[in-house]
């Protein structure tokens, strides 16, 4: 019942939204030079490439790795990095405990899953599942001290990957730092 519940309260937050929508784009204008003041000022915010041969200044295409490419200064281009370095090391624990499970033993796949439908089938998993939680409990325990040190050690190398990007960066483009005076 929760389910349902949960796609009503959705749809019904979908419809108000709608219509949401639907009264701003009908609503009246009532400010056009403002409206066209606001849109200048938003197309100018964007940023853009370098200047080309004749001067214009393009947008930057939308498959521009942003990994790679200083686009909106180097604090950007850093932020894309650790974004990737999270998802590549959630899938690598994903992947890692699929192999550990598949390996070691199935059960791992389905421990706590199962449902019962009687009183006695519930009694049968519960001293099902106590068993084979404690006959496993060393590959959950070894699986975590693992992920927790190479955890450790990829997030050092990736602090110091992301330290060498900014060097690089900053040696190869005029910051504001470069401008700036020391007062002693």
């Amino acid at each position: 019942y929760y389910w349902y519940a949960l796609g009503v309260f959705c749809a019904l937050k979908f419809l108000l939204f709608c219509a949401y929508m639907i009264d701003l784009f009908t609503r009246p204008i009532v400010n056009e030079a403002g409206l066209k003041h606001a849109l200048k000022a938003r197309s100018l915010s964007k940023p853009r490439m370098p200047p080309d041969e004749s001067g214009a200044r393009q947008l930057w295409p939308v498959s521009t790795n942003l990994m790679k490419e200083v686009v909106a200064g180097v604090g950007t281009q850093l932020q894309f990095n650790f974004q990737a370095a999270v998802i590549v090391w959630a899938l690598a624990v994903a992947v890692a405990w699929a192999l550990l499970a598949y390996f070691v033993d199935d059960a791992l796949f389905i421990l706590g899953t199962r449902r019962a439908k009687t009183a006695r089938q519930n009694c049968i998993l519960v001293a099902w599942g106590f068993e084979t939680q404690h006959r496993l409990m060393w590959t959950k325990v070894d699986f975590m001290i693992v992920l927790y040190v190479a955890s450790f050690l990829l997030c050092m190398a990736l602090g110091v990957y992301q330290l060498r990007i900014f060097q690089k960066t900053d040696q190869a483009n005029s910051t504001h730092k470069d401008f700036a005076a020391r007062i002693r």
